[in-house]
């Protein structure tokens, strides 16, 4: 497998908002960060900032800054998303 350990809080995308909410990824994008590890390990070329700007592009995040699985199919339309 190659993950890449991201980080949260990282200088790099931790004060980036999860629009339209005003909680950051420093504080509240373990789900985020942990997607993008995960993804670039099946060559889907994301990082934690990446990631989140694809999802605001598609109006993925809700007001309180949950993340919508249909939003990360919308963003990310090679992955598809199964529920349990």
């Amino acid at each position: 497998m190659n993950i890449p350990i991201y980080h949260q809080g990282s200088a790099k995308w931790g004060q980036k908002l999860m629009s339209p909410s005003t909680l950051n990824l420093a504080g509240w994008g373990c789900l985020v960060t942990c997607l993008s590890m995960g993804f670039k390990n099946y060559a889907i070329d994301t990082d934690p900032a990446k990631f989140t700007d694809a999802i605001i592009k598609v109006n993925g995040f809700m007001p309180s800054g949950d993340l919508t699985w249909d939003g990360v199919m919308r963003a990310f339309p090679a992955v598809s998303l199964l529920d349990r």
